[in-house]
């Protein structure tokens, strides 16, 4: 007697353990569906606004392509009409090239004067820059004057020669000048 009952005991227990594990597993199961069903529909939900956004993209695109494609047109009409502009040009200016033959003919004398001229009118030019610069400079430091020439295209050489800095002291202003662009950017 003390048998059976230790065997319904040892029943009772078995089966009480092995509905907690089949319901655990019941529930893993419905449970990993239940996630792997969220998973799906976020998935889902983002190919749809990826989808979403490539049509849109792809309709700009397109706009974009046949705005071009105007422009394009556009820009063949006016290089057409561009060279027909100069092919007639072009002709009348062989006319007058062969009536002003003369123009184009040039003897020594004349050849020395028109370089005296130019650098006549060269030099006048500088005279008036360097005038002007120096007013605009004056009143600067020995630095900024130099960072100023510099701006303005002058030769180191050049600079050298009107600000009175060595040539070691002008290259570092260059490179710090060079440093402080290149940071800029």
């Amino acid at each position: 007697m003390f048998f059976n009952i230790l065997l319904v005991f040892i029943n009772i227990i078995v089966i009480i353990f092995g509905y907690f594990f089949i319901k655990n597993k019941i529930e893993k199961k419905v449970v990993n569906k239940e996630v792997l069903n969220g998973i799906k529909k976020e998935v889902n939900s983002v190919i749809i606004q990826l989808n979403e956004a490539t049509l849109t993209n792809i309709s700009l695109l397109e706009e974009k392509i046949k705005n071009l494609d105007k422009k394009i047109i556009l820009a063949d009409k006016k290089a057409a009409c561009l060279k027909t502009n100069i092919s007639k040009k072009s002709l009348n200016n062989s006319d007058l090239l062969f009536d002003n033959q003369k123009n184009f003919t040039y003897s020594p004398q004349k050849v020395v004067k028109q370089s005296q001229k130019a650098t006549e009118k060269v030099n006048r030019g500088k005279k008036i820059i360097n005038n002007t610069l120096e007013q605009e400079i004056q009143d600067l430091p020995i630095i900024e004057k130099a960072s100023c020439l510099l701006k303005k295209g002058w030769e180191l050489k050049d600079i050298q020669r009107e600000v009175g800095l060595s040539s070691g002291e002008l290259e570092l202003l260059v490179n710090i000048q060079d440093m402080v662009i290149v940071n800029r950017d």
